[in-house]
């Protein structure tokens, strides 16, 4: 329960939404922000039980992905 009580209290968090569909996101952002997604992403991990990432193989993994297109 108290596991439901957290993921609600984030829910609209609008940092937690950018970077829940995938993390291409994270580099998007101003870098203030940036740091701010990755340490949330790292907590989130933390409490899934996965090992903790660092800041360099969070941006690694990002790269992976397709950054999606802002142009019009």
């Amino acid at each position: 329960m108290s596991e439901e009580i957290k993921i609600n209290c984030f829910r609209n968090d609008p940092i937690r939404e950018l970077i829940k569909p995938n993390l291409s996101k994270i580099t998007q952002l101003p870098l203030e922000m940036g740091v701010e997604a990755i340490n949330l992403l790292m907590e989130t991990m933390k409490d899934q039980g996965a090992k903790r990432k660092t800041v360099r193989q969070v941006y690694k993994e990002a790269s992976l992905f397709p950054r999606e297109s802002t142009i019009g």
